[in-house]
């Protein structure tokens, strides 16, 4: 049997860590702890929330839009529910951009680094 010329990655979860970066970036946001209980429960909802939205959009009760809208409108909808508030549309967009950099695995860019010299390597979301 031939090795792999290419590799597919999922990112959520297996090349970045996108649970500990939403909470770090949620509690900085709201002046809490990561650990805090309320900001758990909103990055878990807020993740949850995309999965919903997509729902709506593939099933073609929505119209298609970009992932960050639906981060946004969630997080608009999420943080009264959970008892948060920010200050302003700015302070919420600049959240919503944590999404873009979340950060890696301790071990994911040394393991990537290794395995895009033998192969072509692709990660999705």
């Amino acid at each position: 049997m031939e090795a792999p010329r290419a590799l597919l990655f999922d990112v959520f979860g297996t090349c970045v860590d996108w649970y500990g970066s939403v909470t770090r970036a949620l509690a900085g946001a709201l002046g809490r702890q990561p650990e805090d209980a309320g900001v758990a429960a909103l990055a878990l909802a807020w993740r949850q929330a995309y999965f919903d939205g997509m729902a709506e959009v593939r099933a073609g009760r929505r119209p298609w839009r970009r992932v960050d809208e639906i981060h946004a409108e969630a997080l608009d909808r999420l943080l009264p529910e959970h008892g948060f508030a920010l200050p302003d549309a700015a302070a919420r967009a600049r959240l919503n951009r944590c999404w873009h950099a979340l950060d890696p695995w301790p071990d994911s860019v040394e393991g990537l680094r290794r395995l895009r010299h033998r192969h072509i390597l692709a990660i999705l979301s």
